[in-house]
């Protein structure tokens, strides 16, 4: 034994001298030591083999032996080599880890293997790569068809194999495949190096191949992300940027979005490159503060939230505001990702809040005062104190009216006033210079009245100087009123110009309401008092009114009698009180009428109105029946709900109702009987008409005639004032031939039957106006219409005839103006139609307007402007008779406009 195999079993030699073959060897190798023993015997050699031993220190030693049979000196001896084989089973080991890993790796990492010979018909694959391809995980070969029909663009890989064996060209490429196992497609990426002979001749492509289809839908889903930040960084309301800050100090701004420019007036290019032109706009005044939280920020690395003015270069000076999220780098530079918000608009919401939160104040102040405060003067005095101490007014008071002189008296003041009131000119309400200040206007217009520029508005002339020296810069005069009565003035006075916005004027509107209405509080409880120590007298009076009135007065009380009046006793046919106290109501009204009085009664507890006066039947303490009239109210007796009645008793009107119910009967008759005989005069009537129609105009025309003969045949030999005589007689028959034409018209309208039908309104009045476009074009009038294609259901005679005689009134009354205007309009209102003609003519007074729609009523002379006075007689006639409207509005010399209103 050798030093080296003592070594390897951990002993000396001696030691080693000392124990046995089957001390050192693990009893699970008895049966493999035997089979070598026996081969020993039949051969003469053993092994090789290999075991373990058992070190001294017990762990097992991994060894190769073999051995064979040696012969010395006539004896024979086994010759054994023995082998350390640690360090090789512990690479063996490692590669089988490392290939298992490798294994392990390629499926983790979805990565196969695969290497095609040059020129060869098929690809071997790694287990990992069939997988990837949707074949059998079982490593082999594939033809190259069967991997061509996954793949979804084969030249691509085809070319990418040429240039990496002909150009030596990078062999990585990313393409899709579908799978053979037919599961959704995938993205492959492959890489591939050619492997060459000794002669450097390519001999086969290896490659590697792994399947990206989650990488690609991240960075798809990452693209998206992308968008929709540069979508969101363009559309929030301000710029969100990065500030980066370098160990010396140094700023940059390495990112800004499209907002940018709305927000500090810059590109984001042009910020990238040089914010040094974005810190000079910064307003002096706040530069030290915002270096003072930068440093903070960038030490402390918390939030920095700032806001400072800024000279924007387009928009002037506005307010911006910073939030920021800074973060350390690894060269120990600061960058802060952030937004900066152009704030103005809420800065001055926020001055705005502040002023409307000082003005609720006053109103919650002058509220609390009017409450505690029962005296008129003190209640102005503190009204004016609070105006100043929540209100923050420079100066306050409250004038009331002197109605002698019309002059406004101060009765209460506070803040700066310094004798402005005496010193000033006395404050009128007449329509005069002193009258037209903010307190004067107000008081005589009956509502608030402002100067928003005291230096610059011309009202303030005659107190300008005084006003501006106290630092008034702007005021409000607020009218006070006691039950609508204008009895005096709240004026306010700002230390600020145009501080009154409508904000701010409503709520000081409901500040003079409020002491308006404290005033009237204060003086209805003046009254109130004086109306109580009125009160036994006017309860006396109601007591001695209550027995002497002539109808019966009852209270009843949970169904029974608890009072009634004389009237009420004697109603009944009582004898005492004492025979009608107390009596249940169901033993007074008529069984047949019982349960209907009592459901009223209900009703009328329950808050039901509109339950009377009805009609009941009673019955006397004699049993018989009344005929009354009740009329019932809630009402307090004794602490406890009662129902108190008025009866009167219509015993006799019954009895005169059935006898006009007779009456009417025979009326109904006669209205039959004098119905034939009207409709037999209408047609005497119509007769009639048309016959003195004709003869009237038989001589009419005869006048009409010779006096044209007259003019014709003996023109030359008349005189001037003959001639005029004449044409006075011409033009008298003309007027009236049209007057009778007219009237015919219009009784032919009151006989003729109304046909209501579908009218194409634009159509007809598009038919009207066509017949004065001659008139129209040689008058210069402007026509405009303003008239839907819409269908209205009308009488069509009666519209035109109303449309035709508006038209020409329009044409008449504004022929005279250099521009004349007639606008015709159609609008729909809340089931009607409106029609409306209007004219910039001569226009009338309105006192006039019910006159001019009656027949023969005229406004103007006829030598003026020609007319019978029946147009507007007929408009009227015909929208009446169609259920419709006609009216006028009208100022003299501006024109008028005329409405027919149709039901929709």
């Amino acid at each position: 034994m050798n030093f080296a195999y003592a070594a390897i079993i951990g002993r000396t030699i001696e030691e080693s001298k000392q124990l046995t073959y089957w001390d050192i060897t693990p009893e699970k190798y008895l049966d493999q030591e035997n089979q070598q023993l026996e081969n020993l015997r039949l051969t003469g050699r053993y092994g090789p083999y290999e075991k373990e031993y058992i070190h001294k220190d017990g762990h097992l030693v991994p060894v190769n032996l073999q051995g064979k049979i040696i012969e010395r000196n006539g004896i024979k001896y086994i010759l054994s080599s023995m082998e350390d084989i640690t360090n090789r089973k512990r690479a063996e080991e490692k590669a089988k880890i490392d290939e298992a890993r490798l294994h392990k790796g390629q499926k983790i990492g979805h990565l196969g293997y695969w290497q095609q010979d040059i020129g060869g018909s098929t690809i071997w694959a790694s287990e990992e790569a069939m997988k990837i391809y949707g074949f059998e995980p079982v490593a082999g070969e594939l033809p190259i068809s069967t991997i061509a029909q996954c793949v979804s663009d084969i030249e691509l890989i085809h070319q990418a194999g040429i240039d990496l064996i002909k150009k030596n060209k990078k062999y990585d490429i990313e393409f899709i495949i579908n799978p053979a196992d037919g599961s959704a497609p995938k993205w492959i990426s492959t890489i591939a190096e050619v492997e060459k002979d000794v002669e450097g001749n390519p001999i086969r492509i290896m490659g590697v191949l792994q399947d990206i289809t989650e990488r690609k839908q991240t960075e798809e889903a990452l693209l998206k992300e992308r968008n929709k930040f540069i979508k969101i960084a363009a559309t929030v309301p301000g710029m969100i940027c990065s500030l980066h800050m370098d160990p010396k100090g140094v700023f940059q701004m390495p990112y800004a979005s499209p907002n940018s420019f709305n927000v500090c007036g810059f590109l984001p290019e042009e910020l990238v490159q040089n914010l040094c032109q974005v810190i000079s706009l910064i307003h002096p005044d706040d530069v030290l503060n915002i270096m003072e939280s930068i440093t903070e920020s960038a030490h402390t690395l918390l939030p920095l939230q700032m806001e400072y003015r800024y000279r924007h270069p387009q928009k002037g000076e506005i307010w911006v505001e910073h939030h920021f999220m800074p973060q350390r780098e690894e060269d120990g530079s600061i960058i802060w990702h952030g937004l900066i918000t152009d704030i103005n608009d809420r800065k001055k919401a926020e001055e705005k809040i502040l002023k409307a939160a000082r003005l609720y104040a006053v109103i919650s102040q002058i509220n609390q005062a009017i409450i505690q405060i029962r005296d008129k003067d003190k209640l102005l005095e503190e009204a004016c104190l609070i105006a100043i101490e929540f209100g923050k007014f420079r100066m306050s008071w409250i004038g009331l009216v002197n109605e002698e002189t019309n002059l406004v008296t101060p009765v209460t003041i506070a803040g700066v006033e310094d004798g402005y009131l005496s010193i000033i000119k006395k404050i009128s309400i007449s329509n005069l210079p002193e009258g037209h200040g903010p307190t004067g206007s107000a008081i005589r217009e009956g509502e608030h009245f402002i100067c928003n520029d005291l230096e610059t508005d011309p009202r303030m002339v005659l107190w300008r100087d005084e006003a501006l020296k106290r630092g008034y810069r702007s005021s409000i005069a607020l009218p006070i009123s006691l039950f609508g009565k204008i009895i005096g003035a709240y004026t306010l006075y700002a230390s600020t110009a145009h501080f009154f916005d409508q904000e701010e004027i409503d709520l000081l509107d409901e500040v003079s309401k409020d002491i308006s209405f404290a005033l009237e509080a204060i003086e209805t409880e003046k009254k109130k008092k004086e109306a109580e120590e009125t009160l036994l007298e006017s309860e006396e009076r109601y007591r001695l009114l209550l027995e002497a009135a002539p109808i019966g007065i009852a209270v009843h009380q949970a169904g029974k009698i608890v009072f009634t009046n004389p009237a009420g006793l004697k109603l009944l046919g009582a004898q005492s009180y004492d025979q009608i106290l107390g009596k249940p109501i169901t033993e007074i009204i008529h069984p047949d009428g019982l349960k209907n009085a009592l459901d009223r009664t209900k009703k009328l507890f329950a808050g039901e109105k509109g339950l009377y006066p009805c009609e009941d039947i009673y019955l006397k303490f004699d049993g018989t029946s009344i005929n009354v009239e009740v009329m019932a109210t809630l009402l307090t007796y004794n602490l406890k709900p009662a129902v108190q009645v008025i009866i009167t008793d219509i015993t006799e009107r019954k009895l005169v109702e059935v006898e006009i119910k007779k009456l009417n009967s025979e009326l109904e008759q006669r209205v039959v009987e004098r119905t034939a005989q009207l409709q037999s005069l209408n047609k005497e009537l119509e007769t009639f008409t048309y016959s003195v129609s004709h003869d009237l105009k038989a001589p009419l025309r005869g006048i009409d005639g010779y006096s044209k003969l007259l003019s014709d045949l003996y023109a030359g030999s008349l005189n001037e004032e003959a001639q005029t005589f004449i044409a006075t007689i011409r033009s008298s028959t003309k007027q009236m031939n049209q007057l009778i034409d007219e009237l015919l018209e219009y009784s032919r309208m009151e006989r003729s039957t109304m046909r209501t039908e579908k009218i194409r309104i634009k159509e007809l009045i598009d038919a009207i106006t066509s017949l004065y476009r001659a008139d129209l074009n040689a008058g210069k009038f402007i026509l405009k219409m303003e008239i839907p294609d819409i269908e209205l259901i009308a009488d069509s005679k009666g519209l035109t005839i109303a449309l035709r005689n508006l038209i020409e009134n329009a044409m008449k009354f504004s022929r005279e103006k250099p521009n004349p205007e007639i606008k015709i309009s159609v609008e729909e209102k809340k089931e009607v139609w409106i029609i409306s003609v209007k004219d910039n003519g001569i226009g009338f007074d309105m006192k006039y307007h019910e006159r001019i729609f009656e027949i023969f009523q005229r406004l103007h002379r006829v030598e003026d402007f020609p007319g019978t006075g029946i147009g507007l007689a007929m408009v009227y006639k015909a929208m009446h008779r169609m259920h419709g409207k006609v009216w006028a509005e009208s100022v003299p010399g501006t024109g008028a406009t005329f409405f027919l209103e149709l039901p929709n």
